[in-house]
């Protein structure tokens, strides 16, 4: 008698979940229109392909999405649109739907050296000219190679930070990726205010210590994060523009994405470009900006 009751309970518990679950009526979707290089990889599936019209996608699939991107999809009786620059599962995706009404989040843009930031000094206004000055006197990608290493006290920092986290995390099978983009996040709750232009990049810990740096001290804070996580990171430049390029110790390039634009290549490694500055918050986008970065040449 006790038996029954009891499995009458757990049917009655398993029922109300699922009613309550977005899943409840179904785990597969059907895509109805995909508009941009969106990209998917299977739960169980090792690589990442681009999304196709009329495919089915299952709750626990991957999706990454570029910034500019447009999906729409089928789910039960309902159709719903997702807008880009995301990465997440489909289930994660419809749940971000349903409860925010598909509001679309304003999109942090880039400003020009952080222009009459709160850290300016009283009465002081930056003008274009020192800013467009500040822009072609860029420190050269050796210089902040060297600047970005870790000392002693910064290693001891990152390795609290990622205490916090087991890794692989959810939606990074693979460890480097999945630090990266933690520590990304972690860098971004830092509010780090900005600082006049400058030709001189300040020490990691200063900025941190701080909480003041403009977007070449941020970016190399962020550089010396990943080397004191034991994260193979460096600096390349193309004309006046700096990239942050991190080792994902991955050897297939599909195993990291079908955009042969977001990797580059040396040797046997797959490389992950970066272009960040101290407004984006989005790890997704900084990395679709990355796709400018020079190509390497194997030796």
């Amino acid at each position: 008698m006790k038996l029954k009751r009891l499995t009458c309970i757990v049917f009655l518990l398993s029922l109300c979940l699922s009613t309550n679950s977005v899943w409840g009526q179904s785990t597969q979707v059907r895509v109805l229109f995909a508009s941009g290089y969106i990209e998917f990889k299977r739960a169980n599936g090792d690589s990442w392909e681009f999304v196709k019209t009329g495919m089915p996608l299952d709750a626990a699939d991957l999706i990454r999405m570029p910034p500019t991107a447009i999906l729409r999809i089928e789910w039960g009786e309902e159709r719903i649109k997702i807008k880009g620059c995301q990465e997440d599962t489909v289930s994660h995706l419809i749940e971000k739907f349903r409860t925010t009404s598909n509001k679309p989040e304003a999109l942090s843009q880039s400003v020009p050296l952080d222009t009459n930031d709160e850290a300016s000094a009283p009465g002081e206004k930056w003008t274009k000219g020192s800013e467009s000055n500040a822009s072609m006197n860029k420190p050269s990608a050796q210089t902040l190679n060297g600047i970005a290493t870790p000392d002693a006290r910064m290693i001891e920092y990152v390795a609290t930070l990622i205490k916090e986290k087991p890794f692989p995390s959810d939606g990074y099978p693979y460890r480097n990726l999945g630090i990266a983009s933690f520590l990304f996040n972690k860098l971004a709750e830092q509010k780090i205010k900005g600082r006049p232009p400058s030709f001189e990049v300040q020490e990691p810990w200063t900025t941190l210590e701080s909480r003041k740096g403009n977007d070449m001290d941020y970016v190399v804070l962020y550089c010396a994060w990943l080397k004191a996580a034991g994260i193979n990171a460096f600096f390349q430049e193309k004309g006046d523009k700096r990239f942050l390029l991190f080792n994902t110790n991955i050897k297939e390039p599909d195993k990291l994405t079908a955009n042969r634009y977001l990797y580059r290549k040396k040797e046997n490694t797959i490389l992950l470009p970066l272009q960040i500055t101290r407004s984006e918050t989005s790890f997704v986008r900084s990395w679709y900006h990355g796709k400018g970065a020079p190509t390497l040449q194997s030796k």
